[in-house]
């Protein structure tokens, strides 16, 4: 195109040669028409471009809607889900990719619903498992604790609070020298807690608390290990379990055991030494009315109180044999102590003690008088022999449910540990001139009539009490 002026105004001139026979063709055309009609076919372009632009437009709306939405409504969903709503629900009903997805996540909703719902039950019920357990554990008698490798307490269950003066919560985080406890009872504990640290195996042991009220208490101790994931201790488990009473019906099995062995001996022997001592007996009287031998009386008579002194011992012998016949009888203790009343006093007189009598309104009780009165006259005499002049003992009485007591106090200065471990015991005695029987055949008679005995003893003296069942029984005579 090649611009011309003519008549002022401005044309386009085209040239075209033919190939074939060489002709040109020359072409005018008004610059300003092909303007106007360029403007009218670039508005119309405009126009098409325009309503191309927004039908896309409309298009990528409605498109957006249609994907949007749906991933609103999942969204939604989740977002319920992890706020903790596991009815959410997403409501897709399209049979597309969004449908699948809307119906995946209602069927993952669902089953979470009832994964929560199981583990629901399940936390509610191990809840209700650990309540009971640790119900079981803080009311058990038993002493349960935790600890660590340091020795120091996790957990104590408050029955420990029955033993030390110390609260449960306090034993937290505390070993047993910083607590107070008494160092001859936990160095054995604690050597055994490390045993059970090296080598993982339980462990028992027994072992004695002294108490801080005078009273020894016994323990029998289960140290179980506790491991953590990798299979080393981590901490230990204590189950004490106070066995004071077994091991005092141990000695007093023990006792029952000696005091049949001497039963059986006193049976087996008594008669046959008796009688040749009754035989000697009557020999050395016969001889000491001799006038020959009258310079010779002292000396006889010292061999008879010998040989009276051996045939009293036999009888204690005798008392203490365990299948001794007895004559139970419906009686009334008060009646047996007011008999013995005189005898008592002029006892306590001579020594320069006094006596105290608090007899009680009592119900009779089944037992063989005699017994009961030997019984009686061996815990007075021990009684007024444990006390300097000046000393009151008190004799009482009272009635108690299931039985009568008979309680006899001394002022003397208590009964040792170790002599209070072993009384009763047969040939165990204090006194110079003693025997060892006087208990022990308290014991026994005791044993015959299903009574009782308890010593309490202190600084302040010894009180005896023997407890009669009532008497709604009769054991054969």
């Amino acid at each position: 195109l090649y611009p011309i002026h003519l008549n002022s105004k401005i044309y386009q001139m085209r040239i075209r040669v033919s190939d074939k026979n060489g002709w040109a063709v020359v072409a005018f055309a008004d610059q300003e028409m092909i303007a106007a009609r360029n403007q009218t076919i670039l508005y119309k372009i405009a126009i098409l471009y325009g309503m191309g632009i927004l039908l896309s437009l409309l298009t990528a709306i409605v498109a957006t809607r249609r994907i949007t939405r749906p991933i609103a409504k999942l969204a939604r969903g989740a977002l319920a889900i992890t706020t903790g709503d596991l009815k959410a629900k997403v409501d897709i009903n399209d049979q597309d990719e969004f449908g699948f997805l809307a119906a995946s996540f209602n069927q993952m909703a669902s089953e979470l619903r009832e994964s929560f719902a199981k583990i629901k039950r399940q936390t509610e019920e191990m809840r209700k498992q650990e309540n009971e357990f640790q119900t079981l554990v803080e009311n058990a008698q038993d002493i349960i604790s935790r600890l660590d490798k340091s020795m120091r307490y996790l957990y104590v269950n408050p029955v420990i609070e029955s033993y030390i003066d110390v609260a449960a919560p306090d034993f937290i985080h505390k070993t047993n020298q910083e607590i107070g406890f008494p160092e001859e009872f936990y160095q054995p504990l604690e050597a055994c807690y490390h045993k059970v640290f090296h080598t993982g195996n339980d462990r028992l042991l027994e072992l004695e608390f002294p108490g801080f009220d005078g009273n020894s208490v016994y323990f029998q101790a289960h140290i179980i290990p506790e491991f953590d994931p990798h299979g080393r201790v981590e901490t230990l488990l204590s189950v004490m379990r106070n066995i004071t009473e077994r091991k005092e019906l141990e000695k007093n099995l023990a006792r029952l055991d000696r005091l049949n062995l001497v039963g059986e001996m006193a049976a087996g022997i008594a008669h046959e030494v008796r009688n040749p001592m009754t035989t000697v007996r009557g020999y050395l009287q016969m001889m000491s009315r001799k006038a020959e031998l009258a310079a010779y009386g002292d000396q006889f008579q010292l061999m008879i109180d010998e040989l009276d002194r051996a045939n009293d011992i036999i009888s204690e012998f005798l008392a203490l044999a365990k299948n001794k016949r007895v004559d139970l009888q419906m009686t009334n203790l008060n009646s047996i102590v007011k008999n013995l009343q005189p005898l008592i006093q002029a006892d306590a007189s001579i020594v320069d003690k006094m006596t105290v009598w608090e007899l009680n309104e009592i119900p009779s009780v089944y037992a063989d008088e005699k017994e009961v009165r030997q019984l009686i006259l061996n815990l007075v005499r021990n009684g007024l022999e444990a006390m300097d002049a000046g000393g009151r003992l008190t004799i009482s009485t009272w009635a108690e449910k299931g039985g009568v007591v008979l309680t006899i106090k001394d002022q003397g200065k208590g009964i040792k540990a170790e002599v209070l471990e072993k009384i009763g015991m047969p040939f165990m005695t204090t006194k110079d001139n003693g025997t060892g029987l006087g208990l022990a055949m308290c014991y026994s008679i005791a044993a015959r009539h299903h009574a009782k005995i308890d010593i309490q003893t202190g600084n302040d003296g010894t009180s005896v009490a023997v407890r009669f069942p009532r008497g709604h029984w009769r054991h054969g005579k």
